[in-house]
């Protein structure tokens, strides 16, 4: 008589959730599995993804775009600051240096007015915003004409409050008030840049291709606007205004130290 062959039994294990390893008395996704037919590779593995999705999420990095943002929202205020350090520590004195100022001031202003026509009054909102992709007059031979005429009114400035300092001091001030602007349209320029290059894609792209951002260069092609002088006075009000207070300052300063 042939004797039966029993299987041992096998002890019960306790079934763990995070690793999903199926135990003899707990059925699997499909149907009932031994221990023996799970491998150890595919329980560490379950182990691993369990373990990954308790694990706290790492902390978001720090939003660049929120920072550019809130450095645009207040650039006058930052350049303010500028201007009120020369009106305090600056010293003008009559002579070549504070004519050649003043001129290199009205120069950058009206370079300024010539992009206003073109760009209208949005180049005083608080946020970046383009109705259009703006590539005429001024913005054909560089892509921030506002911000070199700036520039280059800040500079003229600068040279005539410095005028009457010794060179030390004079070259101090004037790299810290300019460095003050470089450092605030290093901010800026690209944030609008990547707003734009968002709203009008492929134009915006060759736009950059063609034209340069700081330094003007003769344009290849008549770009695309119209100039509107209507809307100069409307957006330039605060601008004509400030050009007079520095102005007035200036004179008031000549005088008293005469």
């Amino acid at each position: 008589m042939r004797a039966s062959r029993s299987r041992p039994r096998s002890s019960p294990r306790s079934w763990s959730p995070a690793c999903a390893i199926a135990s003899p008395r707990r059925p699997a996704r499909r149907g009932i599995v031994s221990w023996r037919s799970i491998s150890w590779a595919t329980a560490a593995d379950r182990c691993t993804r369990a373990w990954i999705r308790r694990r706290p999420k790492p902390l978001p990095r720090r939003n660049k775009g929120a920072v550019s943002a809130l450095v645009f929202k207040n650039r006058g205020a930052i350049l303010a600051l500028g201007a009120l350090l020369l009106v305090i520590f600056g010293r003008p004195a009559l002579g070549r240096a504070l004519c050649v100022g003043i001129v290199l001031a009205v120069l950058g202003e009206l370079l300024r007015i010539w992009a206003v026509g073109y760009s209208g009054v949005t180049t005083r909102a608080n946020h970046v915003t383009a109705p259009a992709l703006v590539t005429a007059g001024p913005y054909a031979y560089v892509r921030n004409p506002l911000y070199v005429g700036n520039f280059v009114t800040a500079a003229g400035f600068t040279l005539a409050f410095v005028s009457g300092m010794a060179a030390g001091p004079a070259i101090t001030l004037a790299v810290i008030v300019l460095g003050l602007m470089v450092v605030t349209y290093a901010v800026i320029i690209p944030y609008e840049e990547a707003f734009l290059a968002h709203a009008f894609g492929g134009p915006f792209a060759a736009y950059v291709r063609a034209v340069p951002r700081i330094i003007p260069r003769a344009p290849k092609s008549p770009g695309q606007g119209v100039y509107r002088s209507e809307v100069i006075w409307r957006a330039e009000t605060r601008t004509f205004v400030t050009f007079a207070v520095v102005l007035v300052i200036l004179a008031v300063r000549l005088w008293v130290q005469r």
